[in-house]
């Protein structure tokens, strides 16, 4: 075949897919497929260059396919797998002799078109699919959103009443305190039961407890007691810091939440730090205390 009469083919592939064939050099051509004008939108139409070489003796020589390439992001395929299809192609379409040119595109296009297709398929897949979830995560805000009004709405703050201390922090680990008066061993298990549906309270690793309770009986009798929460020996602390302060009909709550590092006998002064804290700004009469105990 003559370079004039491999031209001829490109007229009639031009011909029929406009806008597909160009010459990058003698014998060299690059075509852009699918070839269909009216596809090109955004699911890649036209998303393909093959580029090809011609022998001078072709048709009697099987063309070369140089360079396959994707130009569409939305078409994750292996490029390797489409140079591998089209040269399975073009070699079921070549017959020494005869022109293949033209049957070996159609079949690249009819293979472009069912991919594009398959993408397709798999966009409004992946889209539907994102549609559902930003409806749920939807919902859920919605949902949580009600929660917390409702919350405010008609739950009382479990924080009334309670005299909250400075964090204390310490490699990650942070210590607060909470005192509030109470008057009897009920209501210092209902107000400790009230403050530990706080998520933050709940997530603490120990929620350390002292009490001291005077009850108004004719005896005079008192209530003291504590409880470690998984912090050996803290809870008997606490209340004998409340003992040496000598005040009476208190609570008090000290959370730590657990940065990953121990701090061994520090993290009891911290605790007795935050209670102090706490203690002092509810206005506990400490000062009386002192007074009596140096009379």
């Amino acid at each position: 075949m003559t370079v004039q009469e491999l031209t001829d083919e490109v007229e009639v592939i031009e011909a029929i897919y406009p806008s597909t064939a160009s010459q990058l050099a003698p014998q060299i051509y690059e075509f852009r497929l699918p070839a269909a004008v009216d596809l090109e939108h955004d699911y890649g139409a036209k998303n393909i260059t093959i580029t090809m070489s011609f022998a001078e003796t072709y048709p009697d020589t099987k063309p070369d396919i140089v360079l396959v390439l994707n130009l569409n992001e939305t078409d994750f395929v292996d490029v390797g797998y489409y140079e591998r299809t089209f040269n399975e192609l073009l070699e079921a379409s070549f017959q020494e002799g005869m022109v293949c040119l033209l049957d070996c595109l159609s079949q690249i296009d009819e293979f472009l078109f069912e991919q594009q297709d398959k993408n397709l398929t798999r966009i409004a897949k992946e889209e539907k699919k994102a549609e559902e979830k930003a409806r749920i995560e939807e919902k859920a805000r919605a949902e949580e959103k009600a929660r917390a009004e409702a919350g405010m709405l008609f739950t009382p703050d479990i924080f009334s009443g309670w005299t909250i201390s400075e964090p204390i922090l310490d490699r990650k680990s942070t210590f607060i305190a909470y005192v509030r008066p109470v008057h009897s061993l009920q209501e210092a298990q209902r107000h400790l039961a009230a403050l530990k549906t706080d998520r933050k309270i709940a997530r603490a690793a120990h929620n350390m407890t002292a009490w001291r309770i005077c009850n108004n009986d004719a005896v005079g009798s008192t209530i003291q007691d504590c409880d470690d929460d998984g912090e050996a020996a803290a809870g008997g602390r606490l209340l004998h810091l409340l003992t040496l302060m000598d005040v009476w009909d208190v609570m008090v709550v000290v959370s730590r939440w657990f940065g990953g590092i121990h701090l061994g006998p520090d993290r009891f002064k911290h605790i007795n730090a935050a209670a102090r804290d706490a203690i002092v700004k509810a206005g506990f009469d400490v000062a009386g205390a002192k007074a009596r105990k140096k009379k």
